[in-house]
């Protein structure tokens, strides 16, 4: 018996009160939690139209930009401060490049987290319709697990994820619900213009873009003020004769920074392609060869390493081989800006701002400039004359580098040591029949550059 005042009550009695009280702490805590979860102002993603708020208060830190990696914009949201050990975290991602599994990403995602659908409900947001599902795990009841989605058109789609920890007590599906209605979007012109001038730059073909340029260009490249500190090789050719008719071979290295060279081997309208690089140590060694293929109906393959994986481009979406005729159709159509998703060798999809001005250097006739939107304010300006030949090429990011023309003899002479590598390049050029990347890794050739 425990004596409490007066009265003596049984231990039995003493536990089921503090139950009682532990409840009811409970509860005060539960209707705490969710009434001190705030909203923050709306986060954009730059140059993409879209928006969302996330959670604050109540133990909850935000992140206040979004982070791109790959094919992605990332941004999220946990209680606490190590992402290991936080007790509940949210998750959202903005892809410029389709997954070939969304139609089933609900049911992929619970496969993949070895649970099941729950729950399935929508919710609308100003121009961004979310289905979500509430993902249940037998072997971890403890957790409840919220997995939205929604598909936005021309290559863009939203996912969001939260994870509510032990003891959040319930407030998961409201948080999901408030955090998918302030999705916001809306299309940017940019993109509209970036589709129509890709359209067109593929309806005229590689081909009639090849012919116009010279078959080979060579450059100095400058860093942070020094001169010819590294070199770019462009060589390109067209053969009708062959399904794979336009080839773009583009090699660079730079004293202590390294390179890399590429091939690309594409159809006429550019609707299938193989792009196949390796990227040099400072050391001129290669290693880490990527492949992708892009198969004629709209899908990108993509090998690197033992990595594997597969996506639809958006309409606006070009290899970055060919900027310099995107730019040269906008010169012509009096397109001042667009926002193109541009491809590079290494696969990555990167929205790009690329603004057409008159010239105002010298022999310059049209000055391009070009921002990449992955938040490293890595920022280019190219100089063209009046037949859009390249006069020079500035490109500010973490160090500053510039590219002029060369002569092939001034460039051999400069770099003499590598110029059995720079007078092969010509063989890259050779008419092939490429086919879809295999397992097998091959290099584009064999040992060292030097």
């Amino acid at each position: 018996m425990t004596e409490i005042g007066d009265k003596k009550y049984s231990l039995a009695q003493v536990v089921l009160l503090l139950i009682l009280v532990l409840g009811l702490l409970l509860a005060y805590w539960t209707v705490r939690a969710k009434s001190d979860i705030t909203l923050t102002k709306p986060v954009a993603v730059i140059g993409q139209g879209f928006s969302t708020v996330l959670p604050k208060g109540a133990g909850w830190n935000s992140e206040e930009t979004w982070k791109f990696q790959e094919q992605a914009y990332y941004l999220g949201a946990m209680i606490g401060t190590d992402p290991e050990n936080a007790t509940s975290q949210l998750m959202i991602s903005f892809s410029v490049a389709v997954n070939n599994e969304v139609n089933n990403k609900l049911l992929a995602k619970a496969m993949a987290l070895g649970g099941g659908i729950g729950e399935e409900f929508v919710v609308e947001g100003k121009g961004v319709t979310t289905k979500i599902a509430n993902i249940t795990i037998k072997q971890n009841r403890s957790i409840e697990i919220f997995y939205g989605i929604a598909v936005l058109g021309n290559g863009r789609v939203v996912e969001i994820e939260l994870v509510e920890g032990s003891g959040a007590s319930g407030w998961g599906r409201g948080l999901m619900e408030k955090i998918a209605a302030s999705f916001e979007y809306k299309q940017p012109k940019e993109m509209d213009a970036a589709a129509a001038v890709v359209k067109e730059v593929k309806k005229d073909g590689a081909g009639a873009w090849i012919k116009k340029q010279a078959k080979e260009r060579y450059c100095f490249i400058g860093v942070n003020g020094e001169s010819e500190r590294g070199f770019l090789a462009e060589l390109n050719s067209f053969s009708s004769s062959s399904q794979y008719s336009a080839s773009f071979v583009n090699a660079y290295f730079i004293r202590d920074v390294g390179g890399e060279e590429s091939a690309l081997r594409a159809t006429d309208d550019l609707s299938r392609w193989v792009w196949v690089s390796t990227p040099m140590s400072p050391q001129g060694d290669k290693a880490g060869q990527v492949e992708l293929y892009m198969d004629g109906y709209g899908k990108l393959n993509l090998r690197k390493g033992l990595e594997a994986g597969t996506c639809f481009p958006s309409q606006a979406a070009v290899p970055d081989v060919m900027l310099d005729a995107v730019i040269a159709k906008m010169a012509q159509a009096g397109s001042s800006k667009i926002i193109l998703d541009l491809i590079s060798a290494e696969g990555r999809i990167v929205p790009t701002s690329v603004e057409v001005k008159a010239g105002d250097k010298g022999k310059a006739k049209y000055v391009a400039e070009i921002v990449s939107l992955d938040g490293t304010g890595a920022k280019q300006i190219i100089y063209y004359d009046a037949s859009m030949k390249l006069i020079e090429s500035k490109l500010n990011g973490e160090r500053t580098f510039v590219i002029v023309p060369a002569t092939k003899d001034a460039v051999l002479a400069e770099f003499a040591l590598w110029e059995k590598y720079i007078q092969s390049l010509g063989g890259f050029l050779e008419p092939v029949r490429p086919t879809a990347p295999t397992k097998s890794r091959r290099s584009l050739r064999n040992g060292s550059v030097i």
